[in-house]
């Protein structure tokens, strides 16, 4: 029973999973996956078998998108475990299965309903499911995931490329418009104060009491500064 709920609980985990992360997905991965699990799957495998063949297989469960092939798919893996539970059981069970595929291969009846198992449409099933239709419908979902993914990497390092050489042009236009100019006019003012400063007497000087201690400080920190 643990086997069997853990089959059913990764079917619905893979859709609960994108519809988490939904809002984080590129488009090209959303696409992907509806085409895929939703859809018609069929254009991922023509590499391999033919648009009918796809259209034919697992009676049609493929072609009516991934999301009725896994179904399917896990159902049939359910079928063969509940086999193998009561053969394994009840050694003197008979074959339930079709007998066209049925073959002699031991002369243990348990063992041998066991290995025909092996031979049921459900396990030929199983095995064609599992070797083209998912694994080449999970590499197509893989690739499209990574090559969304490095697509919207890519735009991002695009825009906080452009953002960082705008926010350099602004700052090279706010040095020249607006920096240069303050500059400039402080030191105008400043020259304009020396100016303004040499133009007055130093005996007018000495005996302002603050410009006195202002040059007494000045030359003992010169002073300090030598030594």
């Amino acid at each position: 029973m643990c086997i069997r709920d853990s089959i059913y609980t990764l079917d619905s985990t893979i859709h609960q999973e994108h519809s988490i992360n939904v809002q984080i997905h590129s488009d090209l991965y959303k696409n992907t996956f509806n085409q895929i699990m939703m859809l018609n799957p069929c254009y991922v495998f023509l590499a391999n078998i033919s648009n009918d063949q796809c259209i034919a297989f697992a009676d049609s469960a493929v072609y009516q998108g991934m999301a009725v092939g896994l179904t399917r798919h896990f159902e049939n893996l359910r079928y063969l475990l509940t086999q193998y539970t009561t053969y394994s059981a009840d050694a003197r069970a008979n074959f339930t299965g079709p007998r066209d595929n049925f073959r002699t291969i031991t002369t243990d009846n348990q063992r041998n309903n066991i290995l025909n198992i092996l031979r049921l449409p459900q396990a030929f099933e199983i095995s064609s499911m599992q070797a083209l239709y998912i694994k080449l419908a999970f590499r197509a979902l893989l690739n499209d995931f990574r090559r969304g993914l490095n697509d919207d990497f890519n735009a991002k390092l695009t825009l906080r490329l452009a953002l960082y050489i705008v926010l350099n042009i602004a700052l090279i236009l706010l040095y020249f418009v607006a920096w240069l100019p303050i500059v400039s006019r402080l030191n105008k003012n400043i020259w304009r104060t020396k100016s303004m400063l040499t133009m007055i007497p130093l005996n007018v000087v000495a005996k302002i009491r603050s410009v006195r201690v202002y040059l007494r400080k000045f030359i003992s920190e010169k002073n300090i500064t030598n030594y």
